[in-house]
């Protein structure tokens, strides 16, 4: 995970970004949807005694991007409700499952917690198939498009899939750029990944893209990384360049900086039960605090500084060549989603009009 510091100011908070700021179901701020958290909380005073202590549910740490999104949220929460909402994170909700982003998300739908921040990846393992098209390879590749998406009306479709299993989406927070890092050779064509193990954590999207250039997926734990790495077992894992500095493996990886995949975005979700059973001030206080967190984060970092790090740490970036980048793309292009693959498909083509004139990577260099 990324480590670096949250500015008082929250310059370095990754864009958290609102698929609806009011109860209009179109995802545009209604006329009087207000446009800072102090400029319309509740009065307490008309409101009364009424307050709500709500949970929200995460697989991370409180020293992540997550965390750091996730204790801002609560301040704003406590300004917007005029002090009758308070939120307390439930940090490493789910243990050390194997689908530990899939566990995290079901406590939410149980009613353990009424708040849930996951990646969208995990949900396609939940039947939830509208958020597969994130994951579209060589789509969403750079920080500018994928600031672009989690900004536009698409959001409503993707999160769509959510109200099936009793979740309402309530925003997406775009985190990194994902792409593969290999402990041995370079893995930059089909040939090169064929019968690699690769760990990723549990996605039927991940599982369908690696499994196209004939590579298979483990969700190897944390505390068994290294011996599966010693024993040959591992060939390389899914993940960031801030990823893979928090494990300190850094040293021991490659990747090719012309070749990143998809991105890694977190859906901030609610039971809708609970959502349902809040008092109409407290749902809009919700919505203020989640889209006041967007205006003050929106500069969300690109993969570049990440990449200097990984680079400092012993890390090594190549330039795959333009021949193994067609040959990648080319047998990534035909991936089947593992669901619904004609609205996969759709969405992916309405993201790709949005995005078609903006630089397809952050421009990461090579070490």
């Amino acid at each position: 995970m990324d480590r670096r510091t949250l500015l008082p100011s929250l310059l370095a908070l990754p864009c958290l970004c609102l698929a609806a700021c009011s109860e209009d179901p179109t995802g545009t701020p209604s006329d009087d949807a207000p446009q800072t958290a102090a400029s319309a909380p509740i009065d307490a005073a008309r409101t009364g005694p009424t307050q709500v202590r709500w949970t929200i549910a995460t697989n991370d740490g409180p020293d992540t991007p997550t965390g750091e999104a996730i204790a801002r949220l609560t301040v704003l929460l406590h300004e917007t409700s005029g002090g009758t909402m308070l939120l307390v994170p439930a940090w490493e909700a789910a243990g050390n499952p194997d689908d530990w982003d899939q566990a995290v998300a079901r406590t939410v739908i149980r009613g353990d917690h009424q708040l849930g921040f996951v990646p969208a990846r995990a949900f396609d393992a939940l039947d939830v198939s509208s958020l597969q098209a994130l994951q579209t390879p060589f789509l969403l590749t750079s920080t500018k498009r994928v600031g672009v998406v989690v900004e536009s009306p698409v959001v409503d479709e993707l999160m769509e899939g959510l109200d099936d299993i009793g979740l309402t989406g309530l925003a997406l927070y775009p985190e990194d750029v994902r792409r593969l890092f290999s402990y041995g050779d370079p893995l930059t064509t089909p040939a090169l990944m064929s019968d690699a193990v690769v760990r990723a954590p549990y996605s039927r999207m991940t599982d369908a893209v690696l499994a196209r250039v004939g590579a298979t997926t483990t969700d190897v734990q944390s505390h068994a990384w290294d011996a599966a790495v010693a024993s040959g077992e591992l060939s390389g894992v899914e993940s960031s360049f801030a990823g893979v500095l928090s494990t300190g493996t850094a040293a021991r990886l490659t990747t090719a900086a012309n070749q990143p995949l998809f991105p890694k975005v977190n859906v901030l979700f609610v039971n809708r039960e609970d959502f349902e059973g809040l008092e109409e001030d407290h749902r809009k206080a919700l919505r203020r605090a989640a889209f006041q967190l967007q205006k003050e984060a929106r500069d969300w970092p690109d993969e570049s500084e990440d990449a200097r790090a990984f680079c400092a740490a012993g890390g090594r970036v190549i330039e795959a060549t333009v021949d193994d980048v067609r040959a990648l793309r080319g047998a990534l292009v035909a991936v089947d989603p593992p669901a619904d693959p004609d609205s996969t498909r759709r969405l992916a083509d309405e993201i790709a009009e949005l995005v078609v004139d903006l630089p397809r990577t952050d421009g990461v260099g090579t070490c």
